[in-house]
């Protein structure tokens, strides 16, 4: 059996060859493997005790004879030469057994390619993986190139599809589709860049389980670079029961032997009924986990780690989510497969989405994260992004940083000390060596371009590179880029009185003004709660409310320009009292002041035992709109809330509202009595937040 260390070299570079042979009882017996064409060279790395073993001149044939043994590796290692171009090695081999005088074939593995075309990556991705009968999903194929060069791109499908067209060719100068709807092409010209976009669609009389299969690649002067990504539509019957829609998602594609994942199947249906999802996997994990079933009627995972499942009943939507651990013997190159399916009914609808995970050599695990000082910047501002890593030992590593689009500068702050470090001229890349180093910090920082529009989002891709095995960088992965100012809203907050002795109420108004009319969402907090909220008057709103805790209210807008919300707050009428030793040594009740902390303020006010309570209620208004965006004023300590919409645009207001209750409290000292009212006024802050609008990430690239 032969196994091909790397079946695609490039020209000058190496693989090793593994060749087991098991002969029980059979004596003596002789190796030999054949390379057509030759390699530049060839060497023997383990010939595992051989008596006898050697390697032809011409590089092209090698033996190793063994005298009663009944099992041996033999290992070899072969070298493409530096001028080969588009060539593929074909590897053959025997094993002569002399006793038995019998001759057996080598299996496995039997060809090395060796390409010319290292700077190329060519992704496929599908808008929908899963199709019923006459359905149609869209296909992106990207390509990007270190150099321009002349290339055709060629996608082959089996079985046909009922139809194929091309959407978009990128300004190809030829392109097409068979007529068989089985494969297409596009031929480009001195290009480094493009996506070819075409739409494919299931058979009318296609059947549950049929897959379409992918198979492309990118065609260089004779050279051609695998096609990676979605490689497979699956065809699932539509049910009357409901459309079934079951996606799987992995938070990490890739696992060192030991490390573990969270894996999630979300299932959407049309309408309520009962279903089963079930998740195997080949081979079994080391352990499998589940986190949340979601509510199922049942659910369990099988002894052997290989399967799991979970009931549902009458249920619309589920999200199951489960942890799975690669066996701490996994071997490097070991692919955990998901196969699953939503059975409703007894109809079973395959899952979509991720589908394996790869098993890679932890070697020292880099643990590099990338964290950015300021995640929002406005055109032409700057950042420092900063990436660790901290390793278990020391090793030569490289840093790779990418980014999508390109900045309008990247600056190295600090290498830490690389061997070797730099930018690239266009801003969309930089790199740093460090050679046997464990824990480095890299330091750089990055400008926005000028011209940024507001949603823009700057993507940062990154790696760590540790002799050939990339490990992807974590942490922040995005910056976004708003609009310079939040010119044209007013926002205001009144109150009819600022001072309420406790059970007393007051009208607030909150007035917005803006400069065009959209829909947004209006929220009040309060800190603490008061003993009752009410709204008074939400102008109109189609959605208004008040938390139970009295603490938050809400008014969303759909559509306007100009609102006022009105709402009646009322203090609370209760305090504690803590025992106090008066001058005399007896013990009194005085209440205790109430500790408030404004949440527009990091800072807290709290007023002496010996002072009258005083309760400070800190407002915060925040408002959320679409398609708006605002600066950023970031102010520290002061806490955001999630909005129900997307995309937001989040303002809190600007001038500080503070209701403040104040409690007269009479105290009986050494026979005389004494009253007192003591007032205490929070101050707030202003911050303003700002996101853009959702965006469709481009597909991520993939390192040769």
């Amino acid at each position: 059996m032969r196994t091909v260390g790397d079946a695609t070299l490039a020209p000058g570079e190496s693989t090793t060859v593994t060749v087991e042979i098991n002969a029980s009882e059979r004596g003596n017996f002789t190796v030999v493997e054949a390379l057509s064409p030759g390699f530049a060279s060839v060497e023997l790395v383990d010939d595992d005790g051989a008596d006898f073993s050697g390697v032809r001149d011409a590089n092209d044939e090698l033996f190793a004879t063994y005298g009663d043994r009944e099992n041996v590796t033999l290992q070899y290692r072969v070298t493409a030469a530096d001028s080969a171009d588009a060539t593929t090695h074909e590897l053959t081999g025997y094993g002569d057994f002399g006793l038995e005088d019998t001759r057996a074939t080598t299996t496995g593995d039997g060809e090395i390619s060796v390409s010319t075309d290292g700077g190329s990556s060519v992704i496929r991705s599908v808008d929908d993986a899963t199709l019923a009968p006459g359905e149609s999903a869209t296909v992106w194929v990207a390509v990007e190139r270190d150099q321009a060069a002349n290339f055709t791109l060629v996608e082959e499908f089996s079985p046909a599809f009922g139809s194929v067209e091309i959407v978009d060719a990128d300004g190809a100068d030829f392109s097409g589709v068979r007529d068989a709807n089985d494969e297409l092409f596009a031929t480009y010209g001195d290009r480094k860049a493009v996506t070819l976009v075409y739409e494919v669609t299931a058979d009318n009389d296609a059947t549950a389980g049929t897959v379409y299969e992918f198979d492309g690649f990118a065609d260089v002067n004779g050279s051609e670079s695998p096609t990676a990504g979605t490689t497979e539509i699956d065809v699932q019957e539509s049910s009357d029961d409901g459309d079934v829609s079951a996606a799987r998602s992995i938070d990490r594609a890739t696992l060192e032997p030991g490390g573990s994942t969270t894996v999630r199947v979300a299932v959407d249906r049309d309408r309520a009924t009962n279903f089963t999802l079930v998740e195997e996997f080949s081979p079994a994990f080391g352990s499998v986990e589940i986190v949340d079933d979601d509510g199922a009627d049942f659910s369990g995972v099988r002894d052997a780690n290989d399967e799991l499942f979970a009931t549902y009943g009458e249920r619309e939507l589920a999200t199951l989510v489960y942890e799975v651990t690669a066996a701490d013997d996994a071997t490097a190159g070991t692919v955990y497969e998901f196969d699953g399916f939503a059975d409703a009914n007894g109809s079973q609808s395959a899952t979509g989405g991720s589908g394996e995970i790869s098993v890679q050599a932890s070697d020292g695990d880099s643990g590099a994260v990338r964290s950015v000082d300021d995640e929002s910047l406005a055109p032409g501002e700057s950042t420092t992004v900063r990436v660790e890593v901290d390793r278990d030992e020391a090793t030569n590593f490289t840093i790779i940083e990418e980014f999508n689009p390109a900045f309008a500068s990247v600056e190295l702050v600090d290498d830490d000390g690389a061997d070797f470090s730099g930018v690239r001229d266009a801003n969309d890349e930089l790199f740093a060596t460090y050679g046997d180093r464990e824990n480095v910090t890299l330091v750089y920082e990055v400008t926005a371009g000028d011209d940024a529009g507001a949603a823009t989002a700057y993507q940062f891709d990154g790696f760590t590179d540790v002799n050939g095995s990339e490990l992807t960088t974590g942490g922040t992965d995005e910056l976004d880029v708003q609009s310079g100012s939040d010119d044209g809203w007013d926002l205001t907050r009144s109150a009819d009185d600022t001072t309420l002795e406790p059970g007393e109420s007051t009208v607030v108004s909150v007035e917005i003004t803006g400069n065009e009319t959209t829909n947004f969402t209006l929220v009040e907090e309060f800190n603490p709660g008061f003993a009752s909220v009410e709204l008074v008057d939400d102008d109109g709103a189609d959605f208004s409310g008040v938390r139970n805790a009295n603490d938050e209210l809400f008014a969303t807008y759909g559509d306007r320009e100009n609102v006022t919300l009105q709402y009646r707050v009322t203090a609370g009428r209760t305090w504690t009292k803590t025992p106090r030793t008066n001058s005399t040594g007896s013990r009194s009740s005085t209440p205790t002041a109430r500790r408030w902390t404004s949440t527009a303020s990091s800072r807290s006010q709290s007023v002496p035992t010996e002072s009258p309570a005083v309760a400070a209620v800190e407002l915060t208004m925040t408002m959320t709109t679409t398609g708006v965006v605002m600066t950023t004023t970031q102010t520290t300590g002061v806490p955001t809330r999630p909005s129900p919409l997307t995309p937001r645009t989040t303002a809190t207001m600007r001038t500080p509202t503070t209701i403040t209750v104040t409690t007269a409290v009479t105290t009986r000292v050494m026979g005389t009595t004494q009253t007192t009212t003591r007032t205490t006024m929070a101050t707030g802050r202003t911050t303003t937040r700002a996101t853009g609008r959702p965006r469709r990430r481009p597909p991520r690239r993939t390192r040769p």
